[in-house]
């Protein structure tokens, strides 16, 4: 079973038609690869369109519609958001939130069409982009859930959680206040834990050293684990954006959960650009990075 990883894409943020020509030719070059024709799943880990411009998501529709017709026909795409799929015009009332007893009343199923309105942008490229929907108990949307799937032979589930509910500024004053929501998890907890024959797959935008440390501490309930330990402990694997940098090695968290973060699959000219396919082999029970980096 085969999956491509991407992340923090920036579709938008080009100073002039130099710099979008540059964008285009590097991201082309992706479409050219021989791995893409047996994709299963495609992952999109945020960061689609460069502050949640509308001309960055045209141009990303664009350019996912070469991508689903050059993957397998039914390969599937996933995706969660990130800081820059945040409509920060939506958010000027919006002040971070230091308490996990204020998030629980606000993180909340019946305060998700609420929720929604600052990533409109966001669900409207994945609905045109026919990005699979999310299940939360009996509610589908884009922004946080499961599906289910199998590929392969490979039973999978895919838990997508949102770090930026309260990404309210998109940079480094962000990090320390960005919740995941232990009432969206609740819901997702005994699905997660139902088939012990299932792959879990849980898929975010931003690394854990961004969340508020409450999410890092224990409630005293669930055995005294932190939000993230529970996660840990459910999910076999994890994919996140944000860091831009080059390919890092894959982090361990409790013994358990194997974290691969990715790059900017394009941030500028000289950046150093990555993605990743990954293929899941059942037999071995390993899974097999195959990196894809580039300076032009």
């Amino acid at each position: 079973m085969r999956m491509l990883h991407l992340s923090d894409l920036h579709f938008g943020s080009d100073r002039d038609k130099t710099d979008e020509t540059q964008r285009m030719k590097l991201l082309d070059q992706l479409l050219e690869l021989p791995e893409l024709k047996t994709v299963d799943v495609v992952l999109l880990t945020g960061d689609v369109a460069w502050h949640c411009s509308e001309e960055g998501y045209a141009q990303a529709t664009k350019w996912f519609k070469k991508l689903s017709n050059t993957v397998k026909k039914d390969a599937k795409f996933i995706g969660c958001c990130g800081n820059h799929d945040v409509d920060q015009t939506k958010c000027k009332e919006l002040q971070y939130i230091s308490s996990a007893e204020r998030i629980r009343e606000t993180l909340r199923l019946e305060e998700l069409p609420n929720l929604q309105r600052r990533f409109e942008k966001y669900i409207a490229f994945c609905e045109e982009n026919h990005f699979e929907q999310l299940t939360l108990k009996d509610s589908k949307n884009y922004l946080v859930g499961s599906i289910d799937m199998a590929a392969n032979g490979i039973n999978l589930r895919f838990c997508v959680f949102n770090s930026a509910w309260y990404a309210l500024k998109g940079g480094e004053d962000d990090k320390g206040h960005l919740w995941l929501g232990r009432n969206f998890y609740d819901m997702l907890n005994t699905e997660m834990s139902s088939n012990k024959q299932t792959y879990v797959i849980t898929v975010m935008h931003h690394p854990k050293e961004w969340l508020n440390e409450n999410e890092m501490q224990t409630e005293g309930d669930n055995h005294n684990k932190s939000l993230f330990e529970l996660i840990s402990a459910d999910s076999h694997l994890c994919f996140t954006g944000h860091t831009h940098g080059n390919i890092q090695t894959p982090n361990l968290y409790h013994n358990h959960m194997r974290t691969f973060s990715s790059g900017a699959a394009y941030a500028d000219t000289t950046y150093r650009h990555n993605f990743s396919f990954y293929d899941l082999d059942k037999e071995e029970n390993k899974i097999i990075r195959i990196p894809y980096e580039s300076v032009n």
